[in-house]
Order: structure tokens, then sequence, then C-alpha cells
């Protein structure tokens, strides 16, 4: 396996390719196999979306009340 933080070679043996390694070398984990980091971008990009939805959302549903009380601006933020 060769590390993604500093580049050296070294040997892992594990059963599952879905695992995370940590480099003897400098001491920092690394993903083996492409499976992990493939599942864990969507994810990211799903509960990115899910908060994209909930602002959207948020920002109509009150649209009518924030033309009426200006403080609403303040707590969307």
């Amino acid at each position: 396996v060769v590390c993604g933080h500093c580049g050296n070679t070294f040997l892992w043996m594990e059963l599952r390719f879905n695992t995370l390694a940590k480099c003897p070398h400098c001491k920092k984990i690394s993903s083996v196999g492409s499976a992990l980091p493939r599942r864990r971008c969507c994810a990211y990009v799903t509960i990115g979306m899910i908060c994209i939805f909930i602002g959207v959302g948020l920002t109509v549903g009150t649209q009518d009340f924030s033309r009426r009380f200006h403080a609403t601006y303040v707590s969307w933020a």
C-alpha cells in the first residue's frame, strides 16, 4: 500500500478491502481500496443535498414572514 500522506510504501495484510491502514512511517491513516472513499463521498453529497433542501425550504417557507419582521434574516444566518 502507498501512503496517501507521505508517499512511502508499506505492507498491509487485511482480508477486507474496504479498510483504513495506518502508515508505520508517518502514523497517519490512509484508505485501502476504492469502495470506502466512494461510499464516504456519496454520504457527504447526500448530507449536503439534504442541508441545501432544508435551507431552501426554510427560506421559501418563511419568505412572507421575513418581509414583515426583518429580524428573521438574522435568524437565517
